[in-house]
């Protein structure tokens, strides 16, 4: 696999857990001492994605589209 081949895949299986927090959202809470925050979780899983993006677009290269007109 290439680094390109694993950050695709990376951007695939975070965006899949952003549409599973998003699908079926869930509290933040505390109980016995022990603390799971949701909206922290889905704002990594967030910032993680976009770094990813990021990272897809620098590895990828600049790249030009063209058109060919007749």
């Amino acid at each position: 696999m290439s680094a390109l081949t694993d950050l695709e895949a990376a951007q695939a299986s975070l965006t899949a857990a952003i549409a599973a927090a998003v699908a079926d959202p869930k509290p933040s809470y505390s109980i016995d001492g022990q603390s799971v925050n949701h909206d922290a979780y889905l704002a990594s899983l967030t910032a993680r994605l976009k770094e990813i993006n990021r990272l897809i677009v620098e590895i990828g290269g600049p790249f030009e589209d063209q058109t060919v007109l007749w």
